[in-house]
């Protein structure tokens, strides 16, 4: 099984069957959270939250979530950047991942 990992900077084209690691910068500021807000139906999500610490260590990342592509088509992925008292988003990220 093919894996990858993605930022959330580029679009991306994989097969069906590759489970895609969300796994963008950390946020500036203090308390700030990314979340997977969008995922297109061919993507499910198989794992959400932070793999063990020395894995994120590694990246100098925050591990949002692993997705698996299921189904062949156009899917988009959204991501956001906030803080949960607040109702301001700091940052969105969108991109497509398309499955063959």
């Amino acid at each position: 099984m093919e894996q990858i990992e993605t930022d959330g900077s580029a679009n991306l084209t994989v097969r069906r069957g590759t489970r895609i690691h969300l796994c963008p910068p950390l946020g500036s500021g203090s308390g700030e959270l990314w979340t997977l807000s969008e995922c297109g139906s061919g993507l499910i999500v198989e794992r959400e939250g932070k793999p063990d610490a020395a894995h994120e260590q590694v990246r100098h990342s925050r591990h949002v979530a692993s997705l698996r592509a299921i189904s062949s088509g156009f899917w988009q992925v959204e991501m956001q950047l906030s803080r949960a008292w607040e109702s301001q988003t700091a940052e969105i990220r969108r991109f497509s991942i398309t499955v063959h």
